[in-house]
């Protein structure tokens, strides 16, 4: 078994929604690569009563105890005092540390006070692991014959010191799996998606993992495996499993661990020869922002236009002003028009539109918050497609640039496979 871990995540900011908890999402993750085995991660209050009871149950439970946050200069930094108290470790001055702190201050142009002095009043007996990054040190602890590892609350300054130090202690001194992963990112329904795998997931092996994380219209499912080193038999069992998912989730799958929908579209495009616009309503601009955002777009994304107005889809798109009248700008008509109007205006040879009701407001008996038109434009011709989404406005329009992605792919997919 690897060695066990808990964090401790450790802040009143953290518990009351005024800071995203991202150092657990990310300690998490790079404790799993390292070959370790999380398994609880704690939010607490800076609360001395609070530290000391959590600190007594994660030590109860894990191999080692990673604890984040109240490390800096002011009252409600409480971890330092907390732990040294509770191991019975006077705290002393550490004078590497303040010489570090001060030069660090001074040379961003700030005095050295009190306060800063408090970040290098240390546990005797502490291995100090030094802060490349910041002011206030790392820690290392030993309470009830186990390690605790302090690190500060601050994003990159924890980054930095797990990098250089906790990675390394934790390699020298535990047996570390390798840890394999797979992730295919889709657009399927979870439930559809465990039912097709139902029989691969059954009969995978002790250690082996399907993990399903939906997101707005689309999904990741990350096959995930312990190989104590050495094990090429369970390597090559990995890549079975992996084969044989990999053809279940074919006709879903947009992309392969770490791909998005917009550079599986763009690679699509690369391999065709392809150029795409877009011409956008309702998702003003965030289908844009989300294609821009994939680096060396310019290869194949030549721009497009913001038409929220009829008006302007009239004048920049050549959209016939009598669609509007009888088939509302909500509408197959509109989309249709919309992709070959900034296709024609554009050059493009791919393009996709979107007109809708994003809410929370606006929508009718037969067209309802949530009803978006997604238009196609390829060589082969233009499509449109309806879809109904949600009442958020914000998630309606991140789905609504999903589908039109999605869209586009599968039209490449299947000129692609045609010729």
């Amino acid at each position: 078994m690897p060695a066990t871990l808990e964090i401790l995540c450790i802040g009143d900011e953290l518990l009351i929604g005024r800071t995203v908890n991202t150092n657990a999402t990310w300690l998490g993750n790079a404790l799993t690569e390292a070959g370790a085995y999380v398994s609880h991660s704690v939010t607490l209050a800076d609360r001395v009563t609070d530290i000391h009871q959590a600190l007594q149950l994660a030590l109860s439970r894990a191999d080692v105890v990673i604890t984040t946050g109240g490390l800096g200069p002011t009252g409600d930094d409480y971890t330092v005092a907390a732990l040294a108290q509770y191991a019975g470790m006077p705290l002393e001055l550490h004078a590497p540390t303040l010489a570090h702190i001060d030069q660090l201050l001074r040379a961003r142009g700030r005095q050295p006070n009190e306060y800063s002095r408090k970040m290098a009043l240390l546990p005797k007996g502490a291995t100090v692991l030094p802060n490349p990054a910041g002011a206030a040190p790392g820690l290392l602890m030993h309470i009830a014959d186990k390690p605790v590892i302090i690190l500060p609350g601050v994003p990159h300054e924890m980054k930095a010191l797990m990098q250089d130090h906790v990675l390394p202690w934790l390699h020298r001194h535990y047996a570390l799996d390798k840890v394999q992963y797979h992730t295919w990112h889709l657009v399927a329904a979870e439930s559809e998606l465990a039912a097709l795998l139902a029989a691969q997931e059954a009969g995978l092996p002790e250690a082996c993992s399907l993990a399903y994380n939906p997101g707005l219209g689309i999904l990741d499912l990350r096959l995930g495996m312990r190989i104590p080193a050495p094990d090429a038999g369970k390597q090559v069992r990995f890549e079975q499993i992996r084969a044989e998912i990999s053809r279940i989730v074919a006709p879903w799958c947009y992309g392969e661990n770490g791909v998005s929908l917009a550079m599986a579209l763009g690679q699509a495009l690369r391999t065709q020869g392809l150029q795409l616009a877009v011409a956008e309503s309702c998702t003003a601009g965030l289908l844009a922002n989300t294609i821009a955002e994939v680096s060396g777009a310019s290869a194949w994304y030549v721009g497009g236009a913001l038409t929220y107005s009829n008006v302007l889809k009239t004048q920049l798109l050549g959209v016939p002003p009598v669609l509007f009248e009888t088939a509302g700008a909500v509408s197959e008509e509109v989309a249709l028009a919309m992709a070959a109007g900034v296709a024609g205006l554009t050059g493009a040879q791919v393009a996709l539109s979107t007109t809708g009701i994003a809410g929370p407001e606006g929508g009718t008996p037969d067209k309802p918050v949530g009803t978006v038109w997604i238009g196609v434009h390829t060589p082969a011709g233009t499509v449109a497609r309806r879809f109904l989404f949600e009442k958020d406005r914000r998630r309606n329009m991140q789905r609504a640039v999903h589908a039109a992605l999605w869209m586009a792919c599968k039209a490449l997919r299947t000129a692609d496979q045609s010729s």
